[in-house]
């Protein structure tokens, strides 16, 4: 109760002179409900939003799902999306392009030779201009891995150098605001990338901070927090410190937390064992994953909800379910944080909270609410 107090103080205390940078929010690719996009996006939160996503095929862009295309009275979700900056002129839309999962090859082999990049580049900004993007985000924070090559390190520098100077080319010949090329980046694997070039010719780099501990470790943690020696403040000051200036990273927050069964099932501290006689399962989302909307209605017992003061995180523990996550108090300070640090703010996804208000009682969007408030963006 103390915690929900000192809450509804700050996010009424009045407005500060600093701000986040931004509130990018992701979106999925499956307009559910009907019409989610164009009725239920929090446009008055989010300053840019990523819809998610496409893949390479070949050295060319590809959709997903028909329904992203459709035209006329059946309006695509391409359409319904970037129709928004009608309403709101200042908003920002950018396209993800994501591997198959689980294999980089598509990735590697694009970047592999000049005449690959330069093909996948000239259809990209044509693919970004005939359904209104106003740029690309590649989502491959490791490339090498699953299916890559050793060469991708420095292919992948080339790559963006050459997709930069297209985009400034292709800006001032028909003068127009240039498109924006913005990438996924891995919270730890430096040695698979090359911070400086990335550095140069990305425009925002939206850091994987989220996930980061969970039952594949076998012992449980938090996902997501803002502190600790693995936590959010700590992976972003080292991404500053290789020389990523703040101005280009955005800090993820994900809308779901990661839960497993441990083996004690009476001592809720962390790192719990994993106990592999009772495996996560699969929730509305993913494997191990629950999102807000179903965090929500299981932490309404209050009793079992508790508060870790040293990673600013709160978590669930009941007979052995041991459940990490975010609430509105800590994705708040995460907020709060990338304001004092000149950050912005991704999150993952916008339907993973409580879009519509029905779900927790809390009204609608209460954590993309909360980030905003943390950001000071607007009171």
């Amino acid at each position: 109760m103390f915690h929900l107090i000192l809450f509804s103080l700050i996010v009424s205390s009045g407005a500060q002179e600093k701000s986040c940078k931004r509130i990018v929010c992701l979106v999925d690719n499956l307009d559910n409900p009907k019409d989610f996009i164009v009725d239920g996006l929090p446009t008055d939160y989010c300053t840019h939003f990523i819809y998610d996503s496409a893949y390479i095929l070949g050295n060319t862009l590809m959709h997903k799902h028909s329904y992203e295309l459709f035209r006329s009275k059946r309006k695509g979700l391409y359409r319904k999306l970037n129709g928004q900056k009608r309403d709101k002129p200042g908003l920002i839309t950018l396209l993800r392009v994501s591997p198959p999962k689980e294999s980089n090859e598509p990735f590697s082999t694009m970047v592999g030779t000049v005449a690959n990049r330069q093909a996948f580049i000239t259809a990209a900004i044509a693919y970004l201009k005939k359904y209104r993007f106003d740029g690309l985000e590649i989502n491959w924070p490791r490339p090498g891995e699953f299916g890559g090559k050793a060469e991708d390190k420095t292919n992948y520098s080339a790559f963006l150098k050459e997709f930069s100077e297209a985009l400034q080319k292709e800006a001032a010949t028909f003068k127009r605001p240039r498109l924006l090329l913005w990438a996924v980046v891995h919270p730890y694997y430096f040695d698979l990338i090359e911070v400086d070039e990335m550095a140069k010719y990305l425009d925002m780099a939206n850091v994987i901070t989220y996930g980061l501990r969970g039952f594949w470790d076998y012992e449980m943690d938090h996902h997501s927090p803002l502190r600790g020696w693995f936590g959010v403040a700590s992976i972003m000051e080292d991404w500053m410190r290789r020389g990523m200036p703040a101005l280009k990273l955005n800090l993820g927050i994900s809308m779901s937390g990661v839960y497993c069964h441990v083996k004690n099932k009476t001592d809720h501290s962390r790192l719990g064992n994993y106990d592999f006689n009772q495996e996560p399962v699969y929730t509305k989302y993913n494997r191990g994953g629950m999102a807000f909307t179903e965090i929500c209605l299981l932490t309404i017992d209050q009793q079992y909800v508790h508060r870790d003061e040293y990673l600013s995180a709160p978590y669930f523990f009941r007979e052995g379910l041991w459940l990490g996550y975010d609430d509105r108090l800590s994705v708040y300070e995460k907020g709060k944080y990338a304001k004092e640090n000149d950050l912005g703010v991704w999150v993952r996804n916008v339907q993973m909270d409580d879009y519509n208000g029905t779900m927790c009682g809390m009204g609608k969007y209460p954590l993309i609410r909360s980030i905003f408030s943390g950001c000071s963006m607007s009171f």
